[in-house]
């Protein structure tokens, strides 16, 4: 196969973990802090409680447990000690 060519499939969609770094009331502070994780590499993205109260900062997904546990503990040397493990339902995601 040529290196420009794309490759056509269907992605198996599984159960996994996000991790919550933080819960903030305001956006900006949320957006900041996930313009700061995706600044070291780290998959970082937001998303509002279902009340929409509360701007969560996630990194993940993540598959395995041992994913997590190192990522914690790589999240609690940037500052960020008190995590919380999100289990993610794939099922949701369906349409």
């Amino acid at each position: 196969m040529r290196s420009d060519e794309a490759t056509v499939g269907t992605l198996t969609l599984a159960d996994g973990f996000t991790i919550q770094v933080g819960a903030f009331r305001g956006a900006d502070r949320a957006a900041a802090v996930v313009q700061q994780l995706r600044g070291t590499g780290l998959p970082a993205f937001r998303r509002a409680d279902g009340g929409g109260l509360w701007h969560l900062v996630l990194v993940g997904p993540y598959v395995a447990d041992t994913e997590v546990q190192a990522m914690r503990q790589a999240l609690a040397g940037q500052g960020f000690g008190h995590t919380k493990v999100v289990r993610e339902d794939a099922g949701s995601l369906l349409p």
